[in-house]
């Protein structure tokens, strides 16, 4: 069990500050969370703290949610690349929280095939991770 000071937050064994200025900069993870949310078709944008750098696409992490932050699952689906337009400035962008506990990760395979699934049923994509790991 990971202790933190007040200032930290703790998911799992990864320690990230929520004041840190340590965050990678070449690309982007989109995010699904294992929410009813539809924001965008592929997932939400979150800023990667260099200390998750390691992360791949397909590994199921903690992320703040909504105004209250609210810790909550997702997936990186994939990342976007530092030239490419999120639609909104990247200083308002908020950091992984760290990687979910379980340690899961899906591979390539699964997670185009929840792509598809997204599509086809027309369900948020976090939705559909949320259902393959268990």
């Amino acid at each position: 069990m990971c202790t933190a000071p007040a200032r930290h937050r703790s998911v799992g064994c990864v320690v990230v500050s929520l004041f840190t200025t340590n965050i990678v900069t070449e690309g982007l993870p989109l995010v699904a969370v294992e929410r009813a949310v539809d924001r965008s078709p592929e997932g939400l944008t979150y800023a990667l703290p260099t200390a998750l750098a390691h992360l791949p696409d397909g590994a199921r992490i903690e992320v703040p949610l909504g105004r209250g932050e609210t810790p909550t699952a997702g997936w990186i689906v994939r990342r976007v690349a530092a030239t490419e337009d999120i639609g909104i400035a990247r200083e308002k962008i908020k950091p992984i929280l760290g990687q979910d506990p379980s340690l899961a990760v899906l591979p390539n395979e699964l997670m185009q095939f929840a792509r598809w699934i997204s599509a086809y049923y027309a369900c948020p994509i976090g939705m559909t991770c949320a259902r393959s790991d268990r």
